[in-house]
């Protein structure tokens, strides 16, 4: 009876499928991370961004950013055409 072997764990939920697309990450010609990551996400990644370290609280999703002042402009929303611009 101490001679069998217990059955293997299962976790308790299905395991990630693995998405389209690996992106890794270079730095000095070194490779720092490999991610994989759908294709919305690895286009993001692969357009070139611009990363600039900013406080909490002066930029949000969808406001622009312009590099002469550094400085970021909320859109401005009208209601009557439910439009933004900046």
């Amino acid at each position: 009876m101490l001679d069998e072997q217990p059955p293997p764990l299962k976790p308790p939920y299905p395991e990630k499928e693995p998405t389209p697309f690996n992106v890794a990450t270079v730095v000095d010609n070194i490779v720092h991370q490999v991610q994989n990551l759908d294709g919305q996400q690895a286009a993001l990644l692969l357009s070139q961004p611009v990363y600039i370290r900013v406080n909490r609280g002066e930029a949000q999703i969808g406001w622009k950013y312009d590099p002469e002042t550094k400085t970021f402009t909320r859109p401005a929303y009208d209601p009557e055409t439910d439009t933004f611009s900046y």
